[in-house]
Order: C-alpha cells, then sequence, then structure tokens
C-alpha cells in the first residue's frame, strides 16, 4: 500500500513572492554538532543559501481534499514543518529562539 508523507515547507515572504514554474529550490541535510541528525538543512533558491530546520508541530494538523468543491474528505495528518530561515534571520533565528 503506498503512504502519502506530508509536511509544511515555510518560505520566507520575499521567495514566495519570487516563485514561479522555472524556480528551483534545492535542500540538503547538514549535521550540526549540537542539532539533531538530519533536522537541519542548507537550503539554496537561486543565488540565495540559508538554513532551515525540521521542527514538530505542537499538535497533529488534518487535511482535506475536494474533487467537486462540495463533498470533503481527509488527505493526511501533519505533524511536521520545514522552516526555512529568512536571510535577515540567520545569527538568530526565531524559529530555534522560542523553543
Amino acid at each position: 500500500m503506498n503512504k502519502e508523507e506530508h509536511l509544511i515547507f515555510r518560505l520566507p515572504e520575499d521567495w514566495t513572492r519570487s516563485l514561479n514554474s522555472e524556480s528551483k529550490i534545492e535542500l540538503g541535510s547538514i549535521e550540526l554538532d549540537h542539532e539533531e541528525p538530519g533536522r537541519v538543512f542548507r537550503v539554496k533558491f537561486g543565488q540565495v543559501e540559508t538554513f532551515a530546520f525540521l521542527l514538530d508541530l505542537p499538535c497533529i494538523v488534518e487535511t482535506h481534499k475536494t474533487l467537486d468543491d462540495v463533498n470533503f474528505f481527509k488527505n493526511t495528518d501533519i505533524a511536521q514543518m520545514i522552516y526555512v530561515i529568512p536571510e535577515y534571520e540567520k545569527d538568530e533565528p526565531r524559529a530555534k529562539s522560542e523553543v
């Protein structure tokens, strides 16, 4: 049985404004001594390179789909988010300071 796994991919606002069908976002795992393996990523979008963290959401988010804009059915549960750190927050990211 095929299982879909979903997560939220949160991008900086200026990146979302410039996204189009030809846009390419590169995501590569990196290891840091003080972080759990597989939770920190190097992200590249065009000429900009920054970091991202895999975060656990405080609760499970249920998502739904529709085929006819009338009937909805449950699609999946989401429990994690990849938060891409904006360039101006690289020194002190909000995502890590609030945890």
